[in-house]
């Protein structure tokens, strides 16, 4: 691609007519002029091009996207679309070849676990995407696509800048007929802009793919790390006036991540459209000390998301249903050492979602679009939390250290902060588009959608949609 603009930009004295190319909003490739939505893709090429370092680096310089970040690092930063403000990060779906990034505990994303050497492409949908993408894509949905093998070779590269930043990296590769196999690695370390706010990550990951005489590919990839933050916490107006670079907390607010994934795609063409089958799992375990408490998070994930489009563009039908299975174990504790535990969860959710999208031509420029999303989702929940002072055997007081008269082993449960429960909830979305296309170079679009919860009332046998 950039060898092409360059060569169009000599011939045609510095000005340069880019050519059109496709998005996989609708899931399958389309022209990015066909979409009735805000959609950005930034290629391989346009990677290696830019100076970004991570991930959302390079999405606030090629996508004008913001991410809002505490520690002064804009790789734990908080991404915000369409103006959402705090706890955006919640409304945005990302996505690692089909594969959620999104923790299930609603923690930040930490974007060190998708080193920028092993992506081959990223796709920014802007605003709602609810019915072809689900749970989380109210404000967008970022894609990430994985590297492909591209060749034989070996890459080396060294990256050194400010406040201690320094990474290193390799990826190599190997190409056959049918067969693509690549693995890379990444080490990263930096004190950060603030005080208390050194990072340091490990990354290995590998891929390979295999083309079937049918013109079918399968895809494999896994990858694991090791991720360690410090949080320097909010900052204080007159600390700040007098020391921009300080910290509120004492280098004790910290925490280490261990998380891996592995993702496998199918897809494959033929006469009466597409298909694609993907399965995923991740994994990640979290210990963390804020402010005193101290816990650990351990999360998995699986998704299975089979899809098919039939027809072409303008006469088609896009169907698939998304099934996500995820689990939560979480741990808080009084002690760094998790001698002294104060509570425990444990949170089962599984989700079945089908959806339905269709697109016709209501003329060589006019076309009508929309779709439909039911999800269905149970959540198992349980709750142990202790009585605060049976917890620890030793009391200390500014006169000594004392047995603890109501210590037990183990304590009491606490029954108002105890529970175990279960929940099933109904919801969907809705979604009706208009594109016009007035060129090869333009088209303008209008867009309609609502997501809510569907309720049952057994008193009236009546079905009923609530919007938030």
């Amino acid at each position: 691609m950039a060898e092409e603009v360059d060569a169009l930009a000599e011939n045609s004295g510095g000005v340069v007519s880019l050519p059109s190319y496709t998005v996989t909003a609708w899931h399958f490739p389309e022209d990015v002029l066909g979409v009735p939505a805000d959609v950005q893709r930034i290629e391989r090429a346009q990677i290696e091009a830019s100076t970004a370092t991570s991930v959302p680096d390079l999405l606030q310089n090629e996508a004008n996207i913001f991410f809002r970040s505490s520690s002064g690092r804009v790789s734990d930063g908080e991404v915000s679309m369409r103006g959402f403000g705090e706890n955006s990060g919640l409304r945005n779906l990302v996505l690692v070849n089909g594969q959620p990034m999104n923790p299930s505990d609603m923690g930040g994303i930490d974007w060190e676990q998708v080193p920028l050497d092993s992506i081959e492409s990223v796709e920014v949908l802007h605003g709602g995407q609810n019915v072809l993408y689900g749970d989380r894509a109210l404000a967008g949905v970022i894609k990430i696509e994985t590297r492909q093998a591209a060749g034989t070779h070996l890459e080396l590269k060294g990256d050194v800048g400010s406040y201690g930043y320094h990474r290193e990296s390799m990826n190599a590769c190997m190409m056959t007929d049918k067969w693509g196999v690549r693995a890379g690695g990444s080490w990263m370390s930096e004190d950060g802009y603030r005080d208390h706010a050194e990072t340091w990550s490990r990354n290995a990951n590998a891929g390979a793919e295999y083309y079937f005489e049918s013109g079918d590919r399968i895809d494999f990839f896994i990858s694991g790390g090791k991720i360690h933050n410090q949080f320097p916490g909010p900052l204080i107006y007159d600390d700040y006036r007098s020391d921009p670079r300080s910290s509120s907390n004492l280098g004790e607010d910290e925490a280490t991540e261990e998380s891996g994934r592995a993702t496998v795609q199918l897809q494959g063409d033929r006469s009466w459209g597409n298909y694609e089958f993907s399965i995923g799992y991740d994994y990640s375990d979290t210990d963390w000390g804020f402010s005193g408490i101290y816990g650990e998070n351990e999360q998995t994930g699986w998704t299975m998301r089979p899809r098919v489009q039939l027809g072409e563009h303008g006469h088609r039908l896009i169907m698939g249903t998304d099934v996500v299975y995820d689990t939560l174990d979480f741990h808080q504790y009084l002690d760094e050492s998790h001698d002294y535990e104060r509570s425990k969860a444990d949170v089962e959710e599984g989700r079945v979602s089908p959806y339905i999208f269709a697109e016709q031509a209501l003329t060589d420029q006019l076309t009508l679009s929309g779709g439909a999303r039911y999800e269905w989702t149970r959540f198992e929940v349980n709750n142990d939390t202790y009585v605060a002072n049976q917890i620890e055997p030793f009391i200390e007081t500014n006169r000594g250290t004392f047995p603890n008269p109501n210590y037990k082993n183990p304590a009491d449960l606490d029954p108002d902060q105890s529970y175990s429960e279960t929940v099933n909830e109904h919801g969907g979305a809705v979604e009706i588009s208009l594109n016009y296309r007035f060129s090869e170079k333009l088209s303008a679009s209008f867009a309609l959608n609502d997501i809510g919860t569907i309720h049952w009332e057994e008193s009236n046998n009546k079905l009923y949609w609530q919007s938030p």
